[in-house]
């Protein structure tokens, strides 16, 4: 595979949201070279951060989606607050955010396209991926509020995870989660490199990379987990079209009880779902060499169930 480090040159500047409680936060945004009305919002892991993706958002982008890539409120560009977050509600009403300028940025550009002739009937299509414990995040949104995009993404998500938190721990985080120890910083566990992939190149890349982030607070682990029951419902039951990715060796997720939360599902249901399984990669399939079949099988899903917008449609 090429080197995974994005090449600096060719990204998008970083542009900056003020959310609903007034902080400001950093996004990244590929455009395609002709608007069809589409846009992918783009969540990151819990260590990542938007530039990990470089090569999947450039590759959308190219195929017509208008991307933008978040980085979550303490993580990546976002230095306030580092690794914490006031409540679970605040990463969901960021999201929201993010939704209603993705469907801005659509509509203004195919209005701007179509200057000439009236749009008629236009609803852009707002696609909900997440990577990673991003993954958590979309399922977690999409199972509150279905209506609010069009299809959803769960890549490698970090809904069944290989470590969490027991019973005990569990208690202790609800404790302390008011009172002052509430922001202390603690070591995320499971953030080796070698568990993200078995491409070293990568693994120096995620070793050194000076965005990452590698400690959170007790509280946003406690939010972590007020998640879970919100995400497997997003897994288990949704209620829009969902692209469900899954690493075969991933040390991470645990990528077969992923599957079987999602299996009756994808059985049983009228909705396009589509599974895809990759034997041999390791998490994060971005650094992964079936990363261009990745690409292919999910540009064809996203195609097919959002198409692009046509005036005479």
């Amino acid at each position: 595979m090429s080197d995974p480090q994005p090449a600096l040159a060719s990204l998008p500047e970083p542009r900056q949201l003020v959310m609903s409680d007034g902080s400001v936060l950093n996004y990244r945004l590929w455009q395609p070279t002709q608007p069809t009305g589409r846009a992918l919002i783009l969540l990151h892991g819990i260590q990542s951060h938007s530039l990990w993706y470089d090569r999947s958002c450039s590759h959308w982008a190219q195929q017509g989606w208008l991307i933008l890539a978040p980085d979550r409120r303490g993580s990546g560009l976002n230095s306030t607050h580092r690794g914490d977050v006031q409540h679970a509600d605040r990463w969901l009403f960021d999201i929201s955010a993010w939704i209603n300028l993705a469907r801005s940025l659509t509509t203004g550009s195919l209005r701007q396209s179509f200057r000439d002739q009236p749009l008629v009937s236009f609803q852009p299509q707002i696609v909900l991926a997440g990577m990673s414990w991003g993954g958590r995040l979309a399922a977690a949104y999409a199972s509150l509020w279905p209506e609010k995009i069009s299809a959803c993404m769960l890549l490698y998500p970090g809904i069944c995870p290989r470590i969490e938190p027991n019973r005990l721990q569990k208690l202790l985080l609800k404790f302390v989660q008011n009172t002052s120890m509430s922001p202390k910083l603690k070591k995320i566990p499971g953030l080796e490199p070698e568990r993200f992939t078995r491409n070293i190149s990568a693994q120096e890349f995620i070793a050194h990379d000076s965005l990452a982030l590698r400690e959170a607070t007790l509280r946003f682990f406690w939010h972590h987990h007020q998640l879970g029951p919100l995400a497997l419902q997003g897994l288990s039951h949704p209620q829009r079209p969902v692209f469900l990715a899954l690493a075969g060796q991933d040390q991470i997720i645990d990528s077969h009880r992923t599957q079987a939360l999602f299996q009756k599902e994808l059985q049983h249901s009228p909705l396009p779902h589509e599974l895809q399984w990759y034997a041999e990669a390791a998490h994060t399939i971005e650094f992964e060499p079936c990363h261009a079949l990745f690409l292919e099988q999910s540009t064809n899903w996203l195609n097919r169930v959002c198409p692009a917008f046509s005036q005479s449609a």
